[in-house]
């Protein structure tokens, strides 16, 4: 569901136990917290028995009678968003934490390249990381955001296949530690010069072979459904994911039906960019025709 507040700010929507209640941040605002390395505004309704997970799953809530959300105006951008992607820093162990501070938070600290007009290089202005932050061991997120929060720019998160709870019993639950600290697992931040949408695309299946696939969730849907249409069609427009669309080398990881879905929602966009891991490499793709 999406809610439009009112002129003095109000909404009503419907909730049940297990969802999460969050903010899209329009362009020009910012959000409340000084947690750089989780931006964002959530809420998670609580269920009555929550399931007794390794990592944690989601802390115990009250339900609020109302969720409000103290939105600050920043000053008009010059038309420029520089920002920063990591791709599965899977870190492992506490050792990890330390190579990912020092080979590449430090690096972005450092930088001092310069534009191709000989001026200094920005500071970035926002961060994403494209899923699987630790390496299946979820208890490292707050040594790992200790890092990350350095840079001192919102930095937003999407969830890899090593970010799950593997002692759940459907790909519904699988990503509970993973909100419990990031929000959201699927969500829209708005900035003058393009709008970010991430997506969950990893659909847990215990049991099965393999274990996981790429996909989206029929919620998932529902929420591009009723979000898209808000979104100007000439405006960049980018999506978050971890596994990526289309097949690398030959390996058709992520479902036809819903990639031929998703791009019907996307037509209408003249400015599309998709931000992909998960393979541990990098390449451009142009999708076409090929992939509807």
């Amino acid at each position: 569901d999406l809610a439009i507040t009112d002129a003095l700010g109000r909404y009503r929507m419907p909730v049940a136990p297990g969802q999460t209640v969050f903010a899209i941040k329009p362009a020009g605002w910012r959000l409340p917290g000084s947690d750089h390395a989780r931006p964002g505004a959530w809420w998670h309704i609580p269920v009555v028995a929550p399931p007794k997970l390794k990592y944690g799953g989601i802390a115990a809530g009250s339900l609020p009678r109302s969720f409000d959300v103290g939105l600050r105006r920043v000053p008009p951008g010059d038309g420029w968003l520089e920002l920063r992607v990591f791709a599965d820093p899977q870190v492992a162990t506490p050792r990890e934490v330390d190579y990912y501070a020092r080979d590449i938070i430090d690096s972005v600290l450092a930088e001092t390249a310069t534009t191709a007009t000989g001026e200094a290089r920005r500071r970035p202005e926002l961060g994403l990381s494209l899923g699987d932050i630790a390496d299946d061991a979820l208890d490292l997120y707050p040594a790992l955001n200790a890092q990350t929060r350095r840079i001192g720019v919102p930095w937003l998160h999407v969830p890899g296949n090593h970010d799950l709870d593997f002692d759940v019993g459907r790909d519904e639950d699988s990503l509970q530690s993973f909100r419990n600290v990031y929000g959201p697992d699927s969500f829209a931040w708005e900035e003058d010069e393009a709008v970010f949408v991430g997506l969950d695309d990893v659909i847990y299946r215990p049991g099965a072979t393999p274990g996981y696939i790429g996909g989206l969730r029929e919620d998932q849907f529902a929420f591009l459904d009723a979000y898209l249409p808000r979104v100007p069609k000439d405006r960049l427009l980018v999506l978050a994911v971890h596994i990526p669309l289309f097949e690398p080398q030959a390996l058709d990881t992520f479902r036809d039906e819903d990639r031929v879905r998703l791009f019907a929602l996307l037509r209408g966009f003249s400015k599309v960019l998709i931000l992909s891991g998960h393979s541990h490499g990098q390449q451009h793709w142009m999708h076409d025709a090929r992939t509807g």
